[in-house]
């Protein structure tokens, strides 16, 4: 289970009311059978197509393995005047429908499951997010997984002037997938494990009794032009999550930086103005989300695998000093048992790149991994819109001409959701549910010169 298999496996077990009136009766818990105790627990299974899909919103460290999941884009625009029905998109399995953004609330959806005659699902587009398997409280964009053995045939009805963004998934042959039919095809317990996880993230709660490592540094004052080794980590490992202690006004400009370097090398892997690593607290704290959270620190959850050792500096790129500067980094301590595979794992990279006015190239990246955020400055009229995405020098079905509030996956630029948002001038978006992978390049294009500061976020090989 994606919250599970990071908790204690000893201890002890309590219920809790949550102010509710509740009775219990014949509570028994019961020792395992010998071959089926916590050894046996522990060890890993293969997940279905739901499962996996959950498991990504929950642990970004499942993004950090290769595991033969392709994402894919298909666009539909329904023009204005136009009658009747109209078909969106034709997905041919196994797969599954992750994400789908739209311009507006017009018309009725239908899902037509492995070339059935009859929808299976058929909604108004405001009431999919809770109809279908629902994985965020967002109503737009809509986070889920539909999945389908062969097909899935998406029709809208009734529409006026409409454009859909939908990000799909094929599944190699070796991940199970039951096409969706209501709430009894999913896992119990793993679409409510995701929407309990953003509910609480809300409020600043996430795992603080887990069994995993904690070292934080003490408050301290990084002088200009001063870069400060804060903490660091010996040996193998997985950082599970990272918290900035800082005055919150220290991500209103790009004064405080952050340096990640793993495994000794010379050049850091992530480098960064803080504001930028940590775009959702822009203009506010606690939300609805997976990545971030603001509990003793401004947080981000996104996972940082490493073979021989991690640091984590701060640098003062302003004219003066910034007092009380710290960071905690809680990870999972390599054990014989999960050694090699972590340090196997593709590590994650953030390239930061300023403002621009001579390139169209919002970025390139020449090597093999698995694009998952990027975070812009569009603040002065430097929105832009996607051109084209090529993988490997080829260009990518669904991306052409793509605005950045498709990108994005909602209109307006003062919002926070789920993976992305658009506040105080920053747009962000995390691509968990549906990174891009690449073996030789990645390239993202837009439609203009006028370029913004941006950060690419990335898994790539060790």
């Amino acid at each position: 289970h994606p919250e599970l298999k990071h908790r204690r496996l000893k201890g002890w077990i309590g219920l809790q009311d949550h102010r509710s009136a509740i009775r219990f009766r014949n509570l028994r818990l019961l020792e395992a059978p010998a071959g089926k105790g916590l050894a046996a627990w522990s060890e890993p299974r293969p997940l279905n197509a739901v499962q996996r899909v959950v498991d990504r919103l929950m642990n970004s460290e499942s993004l950090s393995r290769g595991d033969g999941v392709v994402s894919r884009v298909a666009m539909g625009r329904v023009a204005a005047g136009a009658t009747g029905e109209h078909v969106l998109a034709k997905l041919t399995g196994p797969g599954a429908v992750v994400r789908l953004a739209r311009t507006n609330d017009s018309g009725r959806l239908a899902f037509y499951f492995d070339g059935e005659a009859v929808p299976r699902l058929e909604c108004a587009p405001n009431e999919l997010y809770r109809r279908a398997v629902q994985l965020g409280a967002d109503v737009e964009p809509v986070l889920t997984c539909l999945a389908y053995q062969r097909s899935l045939t998406i029709v809208l009805r009734d529409v006026k002037d409409v454009d859909y963004r939908i990000d799909y998934l094929t599944f190699p042959k070796q991940t199970p997938v039951e096409t969706f039919g209501g709430p009894e095809s999913v896992p119990r317990g793993w679409p409510h494990a995701a929407l309990y996880r953003q509910h609480v993230m809300r409020s600043g709660i996430h795992r603080k009794k887990d069994a995993a490592s904690r070292v934080e540094s003490k408050p301290r004052t990084i002088a200009a032009g001063e870069t400060a080794t804060l903490t660091r980590v010996e040996g193998a490992g997985l950082v599970r999550w990272l918290k900035l202690r800082a005055d919150r006004k220290t991500l209103a400009n790009n004064e405080l930086w952050l340096e990640v370097t793993i495994d000794g090398q010379s050049r850091p892997a992530i480098a960064a103005p803080a504001r930028l690593l940590l775009p959702g607290f822009a203009d506010g704290g606690n939300y609805r989300n997976f990545v971030f959270v603001d509990r003793n620190g401004f947080g981000t959850m996104l996972a940082m695998p490493f073979g021989d050792g991690i640091a984590v500096a701060a640098v003062n790129r302003g004219g003066r000093p910034i007092e009380n500067v710290g960071v905690e980094l809680c990870y999972e301590r390599a054990t014989d048992r999960t050694r090699e595979d972590i340090r196997g794992r593709m590590r994650l990279r953030g390239t930061y790149l300023p403002a621009s006015d001579d390139t169209d190239e919002l970025f390139r990246i020449d090597r093999a991994g698995r694009w998952i955020g990027l975070v812009c400055d569009v603040a002065d009229g430097r929105v832009f819109a996607v051109a084209d995405l090529f993988v490997d020098g080829r260009p990518v079905d669904g991306w052409h001409g793509t605005s950045l509030s498709q990108f994005l996956g909602r209109e307006g630029d003062d919002y926070r959701t789920n993976l992305s948002g658009y506040q105080a001038g920053l747009a962000w978006r995390y691509l968990l549910l549906a990174p891009v992978d690449f073996r030789e390049s990645l390239e993202l294009t837009a439609d203009t010169k006028k370029l913004p500061e941006r950060l690419i976020l990335y898994y790539s090989a060790p």
